[in-house]
């Protein structure tokens, strides 16, 4: 997974809820919303924790973003507290935590820009 490509889908979603003007506005709405997406950095045993002391702290307008992440990226917890649903993306495909400690790569900038060279030298006739 790339974070810029996490992050921008999160920033996605922030515009498509109507928070874009508080966001560019008003720089601690803008640092709540960026603790959701510094959430890729969290170890996955500990991502229900962080979500719950996270979900006190934020202000309401960004409560709906963080359900958006939990449905979309962790999995929404079951109604009798049994676990979490199947989230649509499975967290070995965002969450950056390994990757940093290992010092991998958090993006794919490097195999987009060898695309780009391959195109451009192929041309669009492929």
């Amino acid at each position: 997974g790339c974070f810029f490509h996490f992050a921008h889908n999160v920033y996605k979603h922030l515009k498509q809820i109507g928070c874009q003007v508080l966001y560019n506005n008003d720089s601690e709405f803008a640092l709540r919303a960026k603790m959701i997406i510094a959430l890729c950095f969290v170890p996955v045993p500990y991502l229900d924790n962080y979500i719950d002391t996270l979900s006190e702290d934020l202000p309401v307008e960004l409560q709906s973003l963080l359900n958006w992440f939990e449905d979309n990226y962790v999995g929404r917890p079951m109604r009798r507290g049994n676990g979490r649903r199947p989230p649509l993306f499975p967290s070995e495909m965002w969450n950056q935590y390994n990757r940093t400690i290992n010092g991998e790569d958090r993006t794919n900038n490097h195999a987009e820009a060898a695309h780009r060279k391959v195109y451009a030298e192929l041309g669009d006739h492929h």
